[in-house]
């Protein structure tokens, strides 16, 4: 499941985001309601958690505009407004849930996953299919055969599939839903070769979207989002630095990062041969 998270607050963009991280859900994390209004367009969503007050644009206004554009995306209005004139305006204004803060994490999650079960016409936070189960709470998978508690992309991939049965799912939509990459203006390439006693993945991602230079050597710190490479309505970076981070951490390999020019993101990985 793929949130869209408008919060103008760092810190708790942060947080929240680390939140519904560890809840297996996938988050992108934008700070104005402009921004909002340009990844709602350009990328499908689950549910939105969204700030009233932001800059550039309010938060009410990009729901009026959501709602306009015949939008039936489950919204969560997360506001240190709390008074009875801003919940009714917010409710009247389209809006699935209103919570104010401060408020608890549980309670977000609770709401998160009522306002999403109510739009996929769910009476509880179970998908079947068979003889499987999903329990979208506790992100356990069970079978007549054992019980599984699922990582994050098992998760909702799982997730996707059984909210979909019968029906055909696209390499793409999986992409996009739950890696949040657009395959749109951008190729990923991979070179594997023999160097000596190592083995070296080059992974090369081209893109209209420019690099600045301080990125390639950020690209792999802890507290740098991948995301912030991308641009809203084109593709990014995200893609090859999975791919690259993935192997790396699975091989116990070294990793560079490099922009040879100002359009595309070179990585390489050394491996124990």
């Amino acid at each position: 499941m793929r949130i869209l998270l408008a919060e103008d607050e760092l810190s708790l963009s942060r947080a929240v985001t680390a939140l519904l991280e560890r809840s297996n859900l996938s988050v992108d994390a934008v700070h104005d309601g402009e921004e909002a209004l340009q990844y709602l367009e350009a990328r499908n969503y689950d549910a939105m958690i969204l700030d009233l007050m932001m800059p550039k644009v309010d938060g009410m206004t990009v729901l009026r505009r959501l709602r306009e554009k015949g939008s039936t995306l489950p919204v969560l209005i997360l506001s240190a407004r709390s008074e009875i004139g801003d919940k009714v305006l917010g409710l009247d204004s389209g809006t699935n849930d209103y919570l104010t803060k401060p408020f608890s994490a549980r309670e977000l999650m609770a709401r998160i996953r009522a306002i999403t079960r109510t739009q996929a016409g769910q009476a509880v936070s179970r998908l079947s299919f068979g003889n499987i189960t999903l329990d979208q709470t506790t992100f356990e998978l069970s079978s007549p055969t054992g019980c599984y508690r699922l990582a994050n992309k098992e998760y909702q991939m799982m997730e996707l599939l059984l909210q979909n049965p019968h029906r055909l799912i696209s390499t793409e939509r999986f992409l996009e839903r739950i890696w949040g990459y657009s395959p749109e203006n951008t190729a990923v390439s991979l070179c594997l070769e023999k160097k000596g006693r190592t083995v070296q993945l080059t992974v090369e991602n081209t893109t209209e979207i420019p690099l600045e230079k301080d990125q390639p050597e950020r690209l792999f710190d802890r507290s740098y989002r991948a995301d912030q490479s991308r641009n809203s309505r084109k593709g990014g970076h995200g893609l090859g630095l999975s791919i690259a981070k993935g192997i790396a951490h699975a091989h116990k390999g070294k990793i560079r990062a490099e922009a040879p020019d100002a359009a595309r993101l070179v990585i390489r990985v050394a491996l124990p041969a």
